[in-house]
């Protein structure tokens, strides 16, 4: 059987989609399981549990923070390798229509995902509805797999999982890491609490910050807190770096955003602080041991109960 998991979301959505890769593999071990993928959250699908090939590209149809809208002629290109195979099933784990109906092309005898357009139903074998918001995500990745496959077994547990990187873990390597950055100011810890907290912690831990070149770039320039405990570019600037990094981690300490949950399914211990309005959805669900508090908005989360709950955490820790 051939397998075929899609997904042009952002990085956090594509480590979610690894809990699909993680079922199958285990119940279809011979199964041949490929990904397609964005380019630049390749080396997250390249840690999916029981995968054979990742194909990447940049979608022409949508752009991102991380991504420009990529050439039609690419990917055709990447369309043309994926039509030399023929697949059983295609799962799209994206919920977004131009996403699914790009999969679309792919030659499959089955066509799984979800849909919101009532004429995406067409295109597609199977479906089942997107995930509200009170459904945890990793729950919305098994229906996909119950929907393919009616007989598979009920009452699964699924975590999304990312097998470790090799490589230099640089500062990572035994440290506290932590992402204090978001896309959304609404899941944003205020920086002056995220220096008291490091504060406390630098006594007695090393520290690494993380985050995307313009962020880090950014704190080196204000001064609060020593070059020495940046995560150097090159460590960071690339998915595959962050990753290395993160597997080397002693604990982890973020937002409800990728390096999150990336460390989450790495298996690492951590905290991730989150508001009211994503918590239900995307909790930490990966296979680490991780700790979440919520702040109703999340400024009013106190550094004494985050560093105590960071405390319990390490104390736990081997």
């Amino acid at each position: 059987m051939k397998i075929l998991i899609v997904n042009f979301d952002n990085l956090g959505d594509v480590v979610f989609s690894s809990c699909i890769a993680d079922t199958l593999s285990h119940y279809f071990p011979s199964t041949q399981i490929d990904v397609l993928c964005s380019s630049y959250a390749k080396d997250i699908a390249a840690c999916y549990p029981g995968i054979d090939t990742v194909y990447d590209l940049a979608p022409p149809w949508r752009a991102s923070l991380q991504q420009k809208k990529g050439s039609l002629s690419e990917y055709l290109r990447i369309l043309n390798l994926l039509r030399q195979t023929r697949y059983d099933v295609m799962l799209c784990a994206s919920i977004h229509w131009k996403d699914v109906l790009g999969a679309r092309m792919v030659r499959a005898e089955q066509y799984v995902g979800f849909f919101k357009r009532p004429f995406l139903r067409k295109l597609l074998t199977s479906s089942c509805p997107i995930p509200d918001d009170t459904e945890p995500i990793v729950q919305a990745m098994q229906r996909l797999v119950s929907v393919a496959f009616p007989d598979f077994p009920e009452n699964l547990e699924p975590r999304y999982r990312l097998i470790p990187p090799e490589g230099n873990k640089g500062k990572g390597l035994s440290s506290i890491v932590l992402h204090p950055f978001s896309g959304d100011v609404r899941k944003t810890w205020p920086l002056e609490n995220w220096l008291e907290l490091a504060e406390q912690l630098r006594e007695r831990y090393r520290l690494c910050w993380i985050g995307s070149p313009v962020d880090l770039a950014n704190f080196r320039k204000s001064g609060v807190v020593s070059p020495s405990e940046i995560a150097s570019a090159g460590k960071v600037t690339e998915v595959g770096g962050t990753l290395k990094l993160l597997s080397g981690a002693k604990f982890f300490i973020g937002h409800d955003s990728g390096p999150t949950h990336m460390a989450c399914g790495l298996g690492k211990r951590g905290l991730a602080l989150y508001p009211p309005h994503t918590v239900r959805k995307y909790y930490p669900q990966g296979v680490g041991a991780f700790q979440h508090l919520v702040g109703n908005p999340i400024g009013l989360l106190k550094v004494d109960e985050v560093l105590a709950t960071v405390m319990d955490g390490l104390c736990d820790s081997p």
